[in-house]
């Protein structure tokens, strides 16, 4: 089915679930998606809302514009199960095709009885078979963009998961190289150092107590006899400054008796 617009036709290339409704399009129709690719308009809540896409190789596209992110668009921004449907610009005006238009006045036409002639209704310009051969593609062609974009993602972030990895193994491999050249130039270094028998590092360890030992035992027998001599030292100037003392005293009446003798005689 083709559909004229102001100074732009499209095709209906995708219906799903009768979402298609021309009196709907043309009150919501806007003139800045003249310059879209595409065309798709999805109902929530009993209102048809329109949105347009780039083709995938449009300057402008990007991942959220191209018309192959329209599956995840779909998915994400639009009720779950609504009906929706896609309109595609053709490249040429086509003739014999009935025109939908935001500002398009009435035929001006009258019946017999007075009233308004009725517009006539959107004829397809397709077989029927031709036209949902179309629509069929059109889906495919949809979904197999959608599957592209999508593998493109998971084939990046596995390239990225990858790329990740391999750095974290260079990393470990860097490491345990690091840590077995310490470990050989550790064992090296052992190597060359002259190593003690271990009775001997035992006898000098068992040595050196010993030695100690006597040391400590010699100074005190030192100190032991130092203290012992000037006891003894001090007991024997005692001893002998008593006796002198005593000696004293003893030759003192003699003394005194002498001199009362000598007295007496004279």
């Amino acid at each position: 089915m083709y559909i004229q617009i102001g100074s732009k036709s499209y095709e209906l290339v995708q219906d799903h679930r009768n979402g298609w409704n021309p009196e709907a399009f043309k009150q919501r129709y806007s003139e800045v998606l003249d310059r879209y690719d595409y065309i798709v308009g999805d109902w929530g809540y009993n209102q048809l809302r329109l949105k347009g896409f780039y083709r995938d190789n449009h300057p402008k596209a990007n991942r959220d514009t191209a018309i192959s992110g329209m599956a995840d668009y779909i998915n994400e921004y639009c009720n779950f199960g609504c009906a929706y449907f896609v309109l595609q610009k053709t490249k040429e005006l086509i003739k014999d095709i009935d025109m939908v238009s935001p500002d398009q006045p009435d035929s001006g036409e009258m019946t017999a009885d007075g009233q308004p002639k009725e517009q006539p209704p959107l004829r397809e310009h397709l077989s029927s078979r031709e036209h949902h051969a179309k629509m069929k593609q059109a889906k495919e062609a949809s979904k197999a963009a959608a599957r592209e974009a999508r593998e493109a993602r998971e084939g990046k972030e596995h390239r990225d998961s990858k790329d990740q990895k391999d750095q974290k193994d260079q990393k470990d491999q860097k490491d345990q190289k690091d840590h077995r050249n310490q470990k050989d130039h550790k064992d090296a270094k052992e190597a060359k150092e002259p190593k003690e028998p271990k009775d001997a590092k035992d006898a000098k360890d068992a040595k050196e107590p010993r030695e100690a030992y006597q040391a400590r035992e010699g100074k005190e027998n030192r100190d032991n006899r130092e203290n012992r001599d000037n006891r003894e030292s001090r007991e024997n100037r005692e001893s002998r400054d008593n006796r002198e003392k005593q000696a004293a005293r003893e030759r003192a009446p003699l003394a005194a008796s002498s001199a009362r003798n000598k007295q007496d005689h004279e």
